[in-house]
């Protein structure tokens, strides 16, 4: 995986020139894991450093966006912004056990609960570094991020 400045979110499709936009990700057959963008905590990425006693970074989280500054599970049945692009959090983005062995690091236990949000994009956008998140207010009797 290579990490760019800023990418390309197209509507229904997913991440421009990503394997799963493409329809050739190793899970790209499987409806269980079928989401447009991935996005993760870069807080949870540290914390998974911390307990491995080694760099986990971005790429190895497999995920498309890194995160700062807000808690993902909130986002899930909310529309929010990044950039230009408007998505739709769809559900917990939890590991699975190809992970560790595509990565050989048993990441899976410490990444659990905090592997990130599957979202939809609903409006097309760039996403460049340093955007903000804006989110639709929550709805009543749901934490507010």
């Amino acid at each position: 995986m290579v990490a760019h400045a800023s990418l390309r979110a197209v509507a229904g499709v997913g991440i421009e020139g990503d394997r799963y936009a493409r329809g050739a990700g190793h899970w790209s057959f499987d409806p269980r894991y079928e989401s447009q963008i991935t996005l993760v905590e870069a807080e949870s990425l540290e914390a998974v450093a911390s307990a491995l006693g080694r760099p986990f970074g971005a790429s190895d989280s497999r995920r498309n966006v890194v995160t700062r500054g807000i808690a993902l599970e909130c986002l899930i049945g909310r529309r929010f912004t990044i950039g230009e692009a408007l998505f739709v959090g769809e559900r917990a983005c939890d590991p699975c056990a190809y992970l560790d062995g595509l990565i050989g690091l048993p990441v899976r236990a410490q990444l659990e609960g905090r592997g990130g949000l599957r979202a939809a994009i609903l409006r097309s956008g760039v996403l460049s570094g340093g955007a903000t998140i804006a989110a639709e207010p929550a709805p009543a009797g749901r934490a507010r991020s």
